[in-house]
């Protein structure tokens, strides 16, 4: 069910055609069995277009993915309903506005860079499901690779493929959400005035394909500035990092666990892999419009309840609400958040420096919460190096039901 399945059954049906006029018979039942079982991942993708695994993932899948329906079509004029599965039509849109305004996608799961996925899936796309404005988004990518002079894997088809259709960029909702395994959810501030917010957040299915424990996490940006981060994959060799129980070595890696995320954990311990992060309530209509997420089993054995709202109050202000019903009193909860901007703490509140520009948090509540920052470290020698980022927390306690609320604001 994972991205190896379009990817193994494309190659499959290329070979297939390629030998289509010899073995006729063979070819089309190698080709039937592809197109039976490529659905099985696919469906994954339903009913917004988000690739569970990544976007790392995202890129590999739908590559491959083009070259099938490519191959389907010109060769056998149909490519089977492959094309018409819910959420396949999408993929390419929800990438492209999930993209931050300055140009960086959100790297959750098994996915290292930020840059956006280089290969000519979108100028198929553009043209199969006739979407101008993913074809004059690839183009801009196009320029900046040929600048690097950094070609992706089937960069060259970019030229037999090219599209020159474009159209009026979209108008960007305030809040936007896209529904899958991950739900994604997009915040947009009035990207034509300063210090405007940009916020991305997920929940999850941590024990699934590439997962990391991260449900509840963000990332912001203001004036072309993450001012969060994820750090990505670690490395696939790491012994256990595939074990994804509850109790499996895979989330001893500082980067596959939540304490590497901009998320919560309940007495400095772990996620539970085998819970799920949920949209509980969100209204995109209202003035300020908000989102939030059942948490829930994600603490499984640590606390009752625990849900986290993202409310946007203006284009340049977000309030995060954590609500955790504790086991007991004596339990405390950490809310922090990972950055590569230099960071200062005032008691209740951060500020963030990067570039010349700025970021603050404040701890609007409890009012006698404090921020305490730390150089952010991997857990063994065998694990990536990490280098120039903080974790950046506070801790409370003391309160059968602790809500956390914190203001993040670029002004």
């Amino acid at each position: 069910e994972t991205n190896w399945n379009v990817v193994c059954n494309t190659g499959m049906v290329l070979g297939a055609l390629a030998i289509e006029e010899h073995y006729p018979e063979l070819a089309k039942h190698i080709i039937g069995e592809a197109v039976r079982y490529i659905p099985n991942c696919l469906k994954h993708f339903a009913p917004d277009g988000v690739c569970y695994e990544g976007p790392a993932y995202w890129g590999y899948t739908n590559m491959y993915l083009s070259l099938l329906l490519k191959a389907l079509n010109d060769n056998l004029g149909e490519d089977f309903g492959i094309s018409e599965m819910v959420g396949v039509d999408k993929s390419v849109l929800y990438y492209m506005h999930s993209t931050s305004p300055s140009g960086k996608i959100f790297n959750f799961a098994n996915s290292g860079s930020t840059a956006p996925a280089a290969e000519p899936i979108y100028f198929y796309f553009s043209r199969a499901f006739n979407q101008p404005e993913v074809a004059a988004f690839y183009r801009d990518i196009l320029s900046k690779t040929v600048q690097s002079g950094n070609y992706f894997r089937f960069y060259f088809l970019s030229i037999p493929w090219y599209d020159t259709a474009s159209s009026p960029a979209d108008a960007l909702p305030k809040l936007k959400v896209y529904e899958g395994i991950n739900d994604i959810i997009v915040f947009n501030g009035n990207r034509n005035i300063p210090n405007s917010l940009y916020l991305i957040a997920k929940t999850g299915d941590p024990d699934m394909a590439h997962q990391q424990l991260d449900i509840g996490t963000f990332i912001i940006e203001t004036n072309g500035i993450r001012w969060t981060d994820d750090l990505g994959s670690d490395n696939y060799g790491l012994p256990g990092f595939w074990d994804y129980k509850p109790d499996g070595q895979r989330w001893t890696y500082f980067r596959n666990s939540n304490f590497s995320h901009n998320t919560l954990s309940i007495d400095h311990r772990l996620q539970n892999s085998a819970g799920t992060g949920e949209i509980d309530r969100l209204d995109n209509k209202a003035a300020q419009p908000f989102v939030t997420m059942d948490m829930s089993t994600t603490y499984a054995g640590q606390s009752r309840f625990v849900y986290r709202t993202f409310r946007m109050l203006d284009d340049v202000r977000i309030l995060v609400t954590d609500s955790i019903g504790l086991q007991n009193p004596s339990q405390s909860v950490q809310w922090s958040v990972i950055t590569s901007a230099n960071v200062e703490c005032k008691g209740n509140t951060a500020v963030l420096k990067k570039d010349g520009k700025s970021f603050s948090l404040k701890i609007v509540s409890p009012v006698d919460a404090f921020f305490t920052a730390r150089a952010a470290k991997r857990g063994t020698e065998a694990e990536k190096p990490i280098e120039g980022y903080t974790i950046l927390s506070a801790s409370v306690s003391s309160e059968p039901v602790q809500v956390i609320k914190v203001l993040l604001s670029g002004e």
